[in-house]
C-alpha cells in the first residue's frame, strides 16, 4: 500500500490525459498554456504545502506513501499539484467546447458576494486556526480579484461551472486521501466540520487552486489568441 498515493494520482490523470487527443477538444494543443499555468500555481501551493507540513498543520501517513520525496514533500503529494489541476482544466475546456451556452452560472457576481460574506465570517470565527484562517483569507483575496474581473462574467460563469463539476471527482479523490487517511490533519489547526472524512476547508483550498490554474490558463490562451494575425 506504500504506493497508494501515487496510484490515486495515476487514476486522476489517466482519463483526462488519454482523452486529451480527442479530435474535437484536442486538449494537447493547449499544453503550452496549461503547463505554465500549473507552474505558476505550484509556486504558491508547493511552498504553502511545505510550510504547513513542517509546522505540522497536516502530515502524511507513512503506510501509504512511497518514501520518495520531491521538494521535501512525498512524491504523491507533489504530483497532486500536477494531476488534479490538469484534470480540472481539462474539464473546464471540455465544458466550454461541448456545452458553450449550457449550465452556466448566469450571475456569478451575486455568488461571489455570498462567498465573500461566508469567508469573512469564517475568518473572524477561526482566524486562530492556521488551516481554516489562512485558507479563508486567501480565498477572500481570490474573490476580491474576481470582483475586479466581474465585467468578464462569461469567464467567471465558465469557471464556476467547471468548479462545481470538479467537486464530484474531488469528493472521491479527497475522500480517499482523508478517509484512509493518507493525509492527516492537526485538529487544533482546523475547524471541526467535515463532509464525511473531508475537512470542509479542503473545498476552499481546491477553489483557490482551481481558480489560479484556470485563470492563468485562460490568460495565456487569450494572450496568444490576440497575437495571432487577423
Amino acid at each position: 500500500m506504500n504506493y497508494l498515493y501515487l496510484l490515486i494520482n495515476f487514476l486522476t490523470i489517466i482519463g483526462p490525459l488519454a482523452l486529451s487527443f480527442d479530435k474535437k477538444v484536442a486538449f494537447y494543443k493547449n499544453w503550452r498554456y496549461l503547463f505554465p499555468a500549473i507552474g505558476l500555481m505550484a509556486c504558491v501551493f508547493i511552498p504553502w504545502d511545505i510550510l504547513f507540513t513542517e509546522i505540522e498543520v497536516w502530515g502524511f501517513n507513512p503506510n501509504y506513501i512511497s518514501g520518495i520525496h520531491l521538494f521535501s514533500l512525498p512524491l504523491g503529494e507533489a504530483l497532486f499539484f500536477l494531476t488534479v489541476p490538469y484534470a480540472c482544466v481539462f474539464v473546464y475546456e471540455c465544458l466550454n467546447i461541448y456545452f458553450p451556452n449550457r449550465f452556466l452560472i448566469k450571475k456569478p457576481l451575486n455568488f461571489i458576494i455570498i462567498l465573500i460574506i461566508f469567508c469573512i465570517v469564517i475568518y473572524v470565527m477561526y482566524n486562530d486556526k492556521l488551516y481554516t484562517g489562512y485558507t479563508a483569507l486567501i480565498a477572500l483575496l481570490i474573490l476580491f480579484i474576481q470582483l475586479l474581473r466581474s465585467s468578464n462574467s462569461r469567464f467567471l460563469g465558465n469557471f464556476y461551472r467547471a468548479f462545481f463539476v470538479c467537486i464530484i471527482p474531488m469528493l472521491l479523490i479527497d475522500g480517499l486521501l482523508t478517509g484512509m487517511p493518507i493525509v492527516e490533519y492537526n485538529a487544533l489547526e482546523r475547524s471541526a466540520f467535515r463532509l464525511g472524512p473531508i475537512p470542509w476547508e479542503d473545498f476552499l483550498y481546491q477553489f483557490i487552486m482551481i481558480y489560479m490554474v484556470i485563470g492563468f490558463y485562460a490568460y495565456f490562451k487569450r494572450k496568444a489568441k490576440k497575437k495571432q494575425p487577423k
